[in-house]
Protein backbone atom coordinates (compact mmCIF):
# COMPACT_ATOMS: atom_id res chain seq x y z
CA UNK A 1 0.00 0.00 0.00
CA UNK A 2 2.80 2.64 1.09
CA UNK A 3 4.18 1.94 -2.67
CA UNK A 4 0.56 2.83 -4.16
CA UNK A 5 0.77 5.83 -2.26
CA UNK A 6 4.30 6.77 -2.92
CA UNK A 7 3.88 6.43 -6.64
CA UNK A 8 0.70 9.23 -6.71
CA UNK A 9 2.51 11.98 -4.89
CA UNK A 10 4.77 14.33 -6.78
CA UNK A 11 7.63 15.12 -5.54
CA UNK A 12 6.78 18.71 -3.34
CA UNK A 13 4.05 16.34 -1.11
CA UNK A 14 3.49 17.31 2.66
CA UNK A 15 2.52 15.47 5.20
CA UNK A 16 -1.30 16.18 4.36
CA UNK A 17 -1.05 15.23 0.61
CA UNK A 18 0.43 11.87 2.04
CA UNK A 19 -2.46 11.50 4.19
CA UNK A 20 -5.15 12.60 1.69
CA UNK A 21 -3.59 9.96 -0.97
CA UNK A 22 -3.40 7.26 1.73
CA UNK A 23 -7.18 7.49 2.54
CA UNK A 24 -7.84 7.10 -1.24
CA UNK A 25 -6.10 3.35 -1.33
CA UNK A 26 -8.90 1.35 -0.19
CA UNK A 27 -7.92 -1.91 2.43
CA UNK A 28 -7.58 -5.06 1.06
CA UNK A 29 -11.17 -5.77 3.29
CA UNK A 30 -13.17 -2.69 1.39
CA UNK A 31 -11.64 -4.26 -1.87
CA UNK A 32 -12.70 -8.20 -1.15
CA UNK A 33 -16.18 -6.73 -0.31
CA UNK A 34 -16.46 -4.63 -3.71
CA UNK A 35 -15.34 -7.45 -5.52
CA UNK A 36 -17.59 -9.91 -4.26
CA UNK A 37 -20.73 -7.31 -4.63
CA UNK A 38 -19.38 -7.34 -8.36
CA UNK A 39 -19.91 -11.20 -8.16
CA UNK A 40 -23.43 -11.48 -6.84
CA UNK A 41 -24.48 -8.32 -8.92
CA UNK A 42 -22.93 -10.62 -11.86
CA UNK A 43 -24.29 -14.05 -11.12
CA UNK A 44 -27.66 -12.27 -10.10
CA UNK A 45 -28.06 -10.92 -13.83
CA UNK A 46 -26.71 -14.09 -15.17
CA UNK A 47 -29.93 -15.89 -13.34
CA UNK A 48 -32.10 -13.62 -14.49
CA UNK A 49 -30.83 -13.79 -18.03
CA UNK A 50 -31.05 -17.35 -18.27
CA UNK A 51 -34.25 -17.51 -16.30
CA UNK A 52 -36.00 -15.79 -18.91
CA UNK A 53 -34.19 -17.41 -21.65
CA UNK A 54 -35.01 -20.89 -20.31
CA UNK A 55 -37.08 -21.92 -23.63
CA UNK A 56 -34.01 -20.91 -25.61
CA UNK A 57 -31.83 -22.73 -23.23
CA UNK A 58 -33.78 -26.45 -23.61
CA UNK A 59 -34.05 -25.64 -26.98
CA UNK A 60 -30.30 -25.43 -27.24
CA UNK A 61 -29.49 -27.98 -25.28
CA UNK A 62 -31.93 -30.67 -27.26
CA UNK A 63 -30.41 -29.52 -30.63
CA UNK A 64 -26.98 -30.28 -28.75
CA UNK A 65 -28.17 -33.64 -28.07
CA UNK A 66 -29.47 -34.37 -31.25
CA UNK A 67 -26.68 -33.11 -33.26
CA UNK A 68 -24.13 -35.43 -31.11
CA UNK A 69 -26.42 -37.96 -31.33
CA UNK A 70 -26.74 -37.92 -35.38
CA UNK A 71 -23.48 -37.67 -36.03
CA UNK A 72 -22.53 -40.19 -33.53
CA UNK A 73 -24.80 -42.09 -35.73
CA UNK A 74 -22.33 -42.01 -38.84
CA UNK A 75 -19.22 -43.01 -36.88
CA UNK A 76 -19.96 -44.91 -33.77
CA UNK A 77 -20.15 -48.30 -35.58
CA UNK A 78 -17.57 -48.16 -37.07
CA UNK A 79 -15.14 -48.67 -33.67
CA UNK A 80 -18.25 -49.92 -31.54
CA UNK A 81 -16.15 -53.34 -31.71
CA UNK A 82 -13.15 -52.31 -31.21
CA UNK A 83 -11.36 -52.46 -27.64
CA UNK A 84 -8.62 -49.55 -27.08
CA UNK A 85 -7.33 -46.91 -29.67
CA UNK A 86 -4.44 -49.33 -30.05
CA UNK A 87 -6.92 -51.75 -31.85
CA UNK A 88 -8.75 -48.80 -33.87
CA UNK A 89 -5.23 -47.64 -35.00
CA UNK A 90 -4.45 -51.16 -36.40
CA UNK A 91 -7.75 -51.13 -38.17
CA UNK A 92 -7.02 -47.69 -39.70
CA UNK A 93 -9.62 -46.53 -37.65
CA UNK A 94 -7.94 -43.60 -35.33
CA UNK A 95 -9.67 -40.52 -36.62
CA UNK A 96 -13.21 -42.75 -36.32
CA UNK A 97 -12.34 -43.46 -32.76
CA UNK A 98 -10.66 -39.69 -31.76
CA UNK A 99 -14.23 -38.09 -32.73
CA UNK A 100 -16.35 -40.76 -30.86
CA UNK A 101 -14.27 -39.96 -27.91
CA UNK A 102 -15.09 -36.16 -28.77
CA UNK A 103 -18.53 -36.91 -28.73
CA UNK A 104 -18.71 -38.73 -25.69
CA UNK A 105 -17.04 -36.30 -23.70
CA UNK A 106 -19.18 -33.42 -25.25
CA UNK A 107 -22.07 -35.84 -24.58
CA UNK A 108 -20.90 -36.22 -21.01
CA UNK A 109 -20.43 -32.53 -20.43
CA UNK A 110 -23.99 -31.17 -22.00
CA UNK A 111 -25.21 -33.39 -19.37
CA UNK A 112 -23.38 -32.53 -16.29
CA UNK A 113 -24.41 -28.76 -17.83
CA UNK A 114 -27.98 -29.59 -17.74
CA UNK A 115 -27.81 -31.00 -14.26
CA UNK A 116 -25.76 -27.74 -13.02
CA UNK A 117 -28.26 -25.82 -14.15
CA UNK A 118 -31.24 -27.73 -12.91
CA UNK A 119 -29.61 -27.87 -9.53
CA UNK A 120 -29.28 -23.94 -9.43
CA UNK A 121 -32.92 -23.98 -10.69
CA UNK A 122 -32.49 -22.59 -14.27
CA UNK A 123 -33.77 -25.95 -15.60
CA UNK A 124 -37.03 -27.14 -14.95
CA UNK A 125 -36.31 -30.23 -12.53
CA UNK A 126 -38.65 -33.07 -12.03
CA UNK A 127 -39.38 -35.31 -8.88
CA UNK A 128 -40.75 -38.47 -9.51
CA UNK A 129 -39.74 -38.89 -12.62
CA UNK A 130 -38.26 -42.14 -12.73
CA UNK A 131 -35.59 -40.77 -15.60
CA UNK A 132 -38.00 -39.71 -18.06
CA UNK A 133 -37.43 -36.32 -16.77
CA UNK A 134 -33.29 -37.06 -18.29
CA UNK A 135 -33.91 -39.87 -21.00
CA UNK A 136 -36.53 -40.94 -23.31
CA UNK A 137 -35.79 -44.24 -22.44
CA UNK A 138 -34.70 -44.44 -18.74
CA UNK A 139 -34.01 -48.14 -18.88
CA UNK A 140 -30.27 -48.92 -19.23
CA UNK A 141 -28.58 -51.74 -20.99
CA UNK A 142 -28.56 -55.16 -18.55
CA UNK A 143 -24.63 -54.61 -16.87
CA UNK A 144 -24.38 -51.20 -18.11
CA UNK A 145 -21.90 -50.19 -15.79
CA UNK A 146 -19.80 -53.32 -17.08
CA UNK A 147 -19.86 -52.26 -20.59
CA UNK A 148 -16.45 -51.24 -22.34
CA UNK A 149 -16.86 -47.16 -22.27
CA UNK A 150 -18.26 -46.75 -26.25
CA UNK A 151 -21.09 -49.39 -25.82
CA UNK A 152 -21.90 -47.47 -22.65
CA UNK A 153 -22.25 -44.12 -25.08
CA UNK A 154 -24.44 -46.30 -27.78
CA UNK A 155 -26.54 -46.92 -25.23
CA UNK A 156 -26.58 -43.50 -23.94
CA UNK A 157 -27.45 -42.56 -26.97
CA UNK A 158 -30.15 -45.27 -27.72
CA UNK A 159 -32.03 -43.81 -24.10
CA UNK A 160 -31.93 -40.12 -25.68
CA UNK A 161 -30.96 -37.49 -23.47
CA UNK A 162 -33.01 -34.64 -23.77
CA UNK A 163 -34.23 -31.73 -21.45
CA UNK A 164 -37.76 -31.63 -21.10
CA UNK A 165 -39.74 -28.25 -20.87
CA UNK A 166 -42.11 -28.98 -18.72
CA UNK A 167 -43.75 -31.64 -17.12
CA UNK A 168 -46.29 -31.99 -19.41
CA UNK A 169 -43.56 -33.25 -21.76
CA UNK A 170 -42.14 -35.95 -19.63
CA UNK A 171 -45.42 -37.59 -19.27
CA UNK A 172 -45.70 -37.57 -22.93
CA UNK A 173 -42.41 -39.22 -23.08
CA UNK A 174 -43.05 -41.13 -20.35
CA UNK A 175 -46.69 -42.58 -22.28
CA UNK A 176 -45.45 -43.03 -25.33
CA UNK A 177 -42.32 -45.01 -24.51
CA UNK A 178 -44.01 -47.48 -21.93
CA UNK A 179 -46.56 -47.78 -24.59
CA UNK A 180 -43.57 -49.04 -27.26
CA UNK A 181 -42.28 -51.29 -25.13
CA UNK A 182 -45.50 -52.57 -23.84
CA UNK A 183 -46.64 -53.48 -27.98
CA UNK A 184 -42.93 -54.05 -28.91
Amino acid sequence: MAQTVADSLTSDAGDADIIEAAAKVPDVASLKLVADWVARASEREARNLAAGKRADLVQMFNAEFDAIRKEAAKVLPAVLQLESASDAIRAGKAKEWARVEDLYAEHKSLRREVDSLRSDGLLPAFKGHDGYGTWKHPEPAPRYSDLPEFRRFADDLRREAYVPADQAEVDRVRAADQEAARVG
